[in-house]
């Protein structure tokens, strides 16, 4: 039966496509795999995340994966790298085109959603939060994004990543960016360093 092996062949998934499951099943015939996507979605076995896109558990946490590449950025890294108590919005930093900065998953949870060019998909790395193993942005790099995406934190979302950044790491990344990006960073991060230290 169709859907007992979709079930087995993708549990460990996070999120998986139609794609993933005609190629894993060359058998079944594309509407037979979209009936039966369907048919699992409609009693609750799946959970469609956007279109295309399929998860077997309903969780803002994995909808980052139906962006991929991504990892999790701005607001939300603060949250889930344990750098401030506030609940953020999961915010996916994709390097896939995106038209609007926020968006809807699993039909009715929003997320915040943003474009950035290839060369700038650094700087991440895994990080166990809420049950999931999730890339998300250190904190040089959300200091940098924060800036390049032109999101305004708060002055405690600041001082909290200027405490814990390298100066010499973040002027590494730097130098991947234009003038302005640069200037903006540095001038955060020195004036909230600075408060940090007393």
């Amino acid at each position: 039966m169709l859907t007992r092996r979709i079930e087995d062949s993708f549990a460990k998934y996070q999120v998986f496509t139609i794609r993933d499951v005609r190629l894993a099943m060359p058998d079944a015939s594309i509407g037979n795999i979209r009936q039966t996507l369907s048919y699992m979605v409609s009693k609750k076995r799946l959970y469609r995340v956007r279109s295309g896109k399929y998860a077997f558990k309903r969780d803002a946490l994995v909808s980052g994966f139906a962006y991929r590449p991504f990892y999790y950025g701005l607001l939300s890294a603060l949250t889930y790298r344990g750098l401030w108590d506030q609940l953020a919005r999961p915010c996916i930093i994709t390097t896939n085109n995106v038209k609007r900065s926020s968006a809807k998953v699993f039909v009715d949870m929003l997320v915040e959603v943003h474009h950035i060019p290839g060369r700038y998909m650094f700087g991440f790395a895994n990080v166990q939060y809420g049950g999931f193993t999730v890339p998300v942005s250190d904190p040089e790099k959300t200091l940098i994004d924060m800036a390049y995406l032109k999101v305004k934190g708060s002055d405690e979302c600041y001082a909290a990543l200027a405490e814990v950044s390298d100066i010499k790491k973040l002027n590494d990344y730097l130098k991947a960016y234009d003038a302005r990006t640069r200037g903006v960073v540095l001038k955060v991060y020195h004036r909230y360093s600075a408060v940090a230290r007393y």
